[in-house]
């Protein structure tokens, strides 16, 4: 007698769906390699918010010269945003044109398809001045960069396919090429996080290197005074 207990119960496992995370799980899985699946729920503003947010506080806590000093990281940053929002305005046009094409003979719809991707053109990239990154208006400048792209992000995720869909056919999903542009915010975020580690660093360096100074000024003025009243030091 065959175990059909066995076969459904796998059979069930293979077709059930991955649990949905919140944006913040995303986050801490994709940062450990994990696997995920990103939907409709996604936004690609409160992405942009949740990792800029806590560098602009750090920024605008420093003293006057380190928002000069932080402008090219942040400009950095920022064009990071900008290739960002540029592929997710990309997939969204490639969505478009195939359904466009989809009644041309199929040796058409390459050529077609690309002509349209390319007169969708690329969004312009944010600009961000010094007294945005002094004020931590430049989180705002980016976040609303993103936004324009929301509404029509969630739709793509909403409609798309999961990962290893087989009607993929081994083709990456809208999900994983929305996360490898993701990532390309990590890596310029942790930078701008490993610049303002440095810059405090060197702060605090200079700190000590400037009450060392005045700590030796004091003591030689000090032997200096009672050197003229006679005193042995």
């Amino acid at each position: 007698m065959r175990n059909t207990t066995t076969r459904r119960s796998r059979r069930e496992f293979e077709f059930s769906p991955p649990p949905e995370h919140s944006q913040d799980e995303l986050r801490a899985r994709r940062r450990k390699s994990l696997p995920n699946v990103y939907r409709a729920s996604f936004s690609l503003s409160g992405e942009v918010a949740a990792l800029c947010d806590p560098l602009a506080h750090r920024i605008s806590s420093g003293d006057s010269s380190t928002a000069q000093r932080m402008t090219p990281a942040v400009r950095e940053l920022g064009a990071a945003v900008g290739s960002v929002v540029a592929g997710i305005a990309k997939l969204i046009a490639q969505r478009d044109a195939a359904a466009r094409t989809r009644g041309l003979p199929v040796e058409q719809r390459g050529g077609a398809q690309h002509a349209l991707v390319t007169l969708a053109g690329r969004p312009a990239d944010p600009e961000l001045t010094t007294t945005d990154v002094a004020s931590g208006q430049w989180v705002g400048v980016l976040v609303e960069h993103a936004r324009t792209y929301d509404e029509r992000l969630s739709d793509l995720l909403g409609r798309a396919h999961p990962p290893s869909a087989s009607a993929l056919r081994g083709r990456p999903s809208i999900s994983e090429r929305v996360e490898d542009l993701v990532r390309e915010l990590d890596g310029a975020a942790s930078e701008l996080s490993k610049r303002i580690d440095s810059g405090e660093s060197l702060t605090a360096a200079s700190a000590r290197t400037l009450t060392s100074t005045r700590s030796d000024a004091e003591q030689r003025d000090a032997r200096a005074l009672l050197d003229g009243l006679g005193i042995a030091t």
